[in-house]
């Protein structure tokens, strides 16, 4: 396929085109495992666009489906690994798609799935997995990922210190990731539509050193704990905290040299100042 693309589809062609396979294969899209297929052909187009180039490269598909992304990437790609939990959709990926010899269809949980190495990851993302998939990525090499997720997690990701939506999860997934926001769609771009809206976000892997992989790995267990108490002076779940490790000696320490981030609530602290406090607790618990 040429970089410039031609959308072959109307909404309303994509659409029939779906449900024709779904009736062809007596297939009911299951509620449980978040399937909710492409039907606007202008996602396609930047599912494609953001993934570009991928001439020589090896892309993971995380919840194939249907094959109507696929199809599309195996024009350009090198390889597609196209992942699908589903046996029903496996059948009609493996039918449909039998003419790519570059297309590789694996039946499996992504997030058992090992896997080490790629070049792009695209998902029109299951929704029930979103989360965990954010950080099942980060056990793979991969420079870039193209992912659909429900508007209301982008926000989270996103959250600025001190909103109702910044959190654990912020935190965690910006340590990992640079996140860029890209277009929102309405319900209707999918079949079924879903109850929520959906956005498009680009991640690219930060490189982490071995201590800031420690670091990390501290961040996680430090912000459970912390955000279960979230409007509360951080000083005091830090202290609990480090009851429960068996250091309480530390806390003194640490709240002379920290007390201006300790004195914040939970929910105010940045990124970096509760990095502060992890330096300091590393030499104990690292």
């Amino acid at each position: 396929m040429s970089e410039e693309f031609t959308l072959p589809f109307s909404r309303r062609e994509l659409l029939n085109y779906t449900l024709t396979i779904l009736r062809k294969y007596n297939i009911t899209p299951r509620k449980r495992l978040s399937q909710h297929f492409v039907i606007d052909p202008l996602m396609i187009k930047k599912f494609l666009e953001y993934a570009r180039p991928l001439r020589d490269k090896v892309v993971l598909e995380v919840g194939a489906g249907i094959g109507t992304i696929t199809r599309y990437l195996a024009l350009e790609a090198k390889k597609v690994i196209a992942v699908e939990i589903d046996g029903r959709l496996v059948r009609v990926l493996r039918n449909e798609l039998s003419n790519y010899d570059n297309i590789e269809i694996v039946r499996q949980d992504i997030l058992k799935y090992n896997l080490k190495n790629v070049d792009i990851v695209i998902s029109n993302t299951p929704y029930h997995i979103s989360t965990p998939l954010l950080f099942k990525l980060s056990e793979i090499t991969f420079k870039r990922a193209v992912l659909m997720f429900q508007s209301d997690l982008v926000k989270r990701l996103i959250a600025n210190p001190g909103s109702p939506d910044y959190g654990r999860l912020t935190l965690t997934v910006n340590m990992l990731y640079k996140i860029e926001v890209k277009e929102s769609y309405s319900p209707r771009s999918f079949y079924p539509p879903p109850e929520v809206p959906s956005t498009m976000v680009i991640l690219e892997p930060k490189e982490l050193s071995d201590d800031d992989k420690r670091r990390f790995t501290m961040l996680s267990d430090l912000t459970r704990y912390l955000f279960s108490q979230r409007n509360k002076l951080a000083y005091k779940p830090l202290r609990s905290y480090l009851e429960q490790k068996n250091i309480e000696f530390l806390f003194h320490q640490i709240y002379q040299e920290k007390e201006y981030i300790l004195r914040k609530r939970v929910r105010d602290l940045d990124i970096d100042e509760i990095l502060e406090i992890i330096d300091l607790l590393l030499p104990y618990l690292g």
